[in-house]
């Protein structure tokens, strides 16, 4: 969040989106900028997606919205910022 906002872009993180309403799955984070939109599961390394996660990643896709998967590791060697700059 933090990041994105120091880049000039509005962000939200859902800590726990079983607590959210709508279609289960939704991604934890929405990144929007002026260029674009982007939104990213993010996963501790060796958790997968759950089947509702897989659905909303290939729906998202298919109409050409960004989507990412990230782990810690994504965010200290600067993958999650080039995620940030290219797609928003």
């Amino acid at each position: 969040m933090e990041l994105a906002a120091r880049l000039g872009r509005l962000a939200h993180h859902c800590r726990n989106g079983r607590l959210c309403s709508g279609y289960p799955g939704f991604p934890d984070t929405v990144i929007v900028g002026a260029c674009g939109l982007l939104l990213a599961e993010l996963k501790m390394p060796g958790r997968g997606l759950e089947s509702d996660q897989i659905t909303w990643k290939y729906t998202l896709l298919a109409v050409g919205i960004a989507y990412y998967i990230w782990q810690p590791i994504d965010l200290a060697s600067g993958l999650v910022e080039c995620h940030i700059r290219a797609s928003t």
